[in-house]
Parts: C-alpha cells; structure tokens; sequence
C-alpha cells in the first residue's frame, strides 16, 4: 500500500523532472528557423539536458529543491540555445563542408602584426 512517505518521495522526483520541459519550452520559444521535427528533436535533447545538469548543478551549488528546480529550468533552457546552435552549424556544413572547416579554424589563426 502506498502511503504519504511514498508520495512524498514521488512528488519530488516529479519536481526533479518537471521543469525540464517547461525550460525546454521557453528556449523553443526562440528557435524560429528550424522544422518541426527538428524542433522536436531539440526539446527533447534539452529536456535531457535539463534533467542531467539541473540536478548536478544542485548538488554542486548546494540548492535547495526549489533552486534545483530553477537551475534545471535554466539549464533547459540554455541547452535549447546549444541545440539551436548545433542545428544551425550542422546546416552550413551541409551546405558548404570546407568552407565551413576553413571558417571553423580560423580561429586558431593569430592575428598578429
């Protein structure tokens, strides 16, 4: 039989993944160039990010569970932003694989006198 212990226990393991998709929700809110399927896709990677590093942000930062919470939700959030951005870098190597590479390189170039 389940008792108020039990429930207890649940309901913060439903607090633990719950705001993942309402931070995945509010970064999607910013991806305005990609389909559908990879918007979906990308929510649920974020969600995946979110679950992971919000929990493991609070434990390292010490948080309490609402903290938690916050920090999952921002992390989602972010990790939408890093998809967004993965999406974006994976369609110009489609269209242009050594430009691309010589773009993505030129970083390491010094830019001296």
């Amino acid at each position: 039989m389940i008792d108020r212990q039990d429930l207890r226990e649940l309901w913060q393991y439903v607090l633990l993944i719950a705001p993942a998709p309402v931070g995945a929700l509010i970064g999607l809110r910013y991806a305005v160039e990609q389909s559908a399927r990879a918007r979906a896709a990308a929510w649920l990677c974020s969600c995946a990010v979110g679950i992971t590093v919000g929990p493991w942000l609070g434990e390292l930062l010490g948080l309490s569970a609402s903290g938690v919470s916050v920090a999952t939700i921002v992390a989602a959030a972010v990790g939408m932003e890093v998809m967004a951005g993965l999406n974006t870098a994976a369609r110009a190597f489609a269209a242009d694989p050594l430009g691309f590479l010589g773009k993505a390189l030129s970083i390491f170039r010094r830019s001296g006198p």
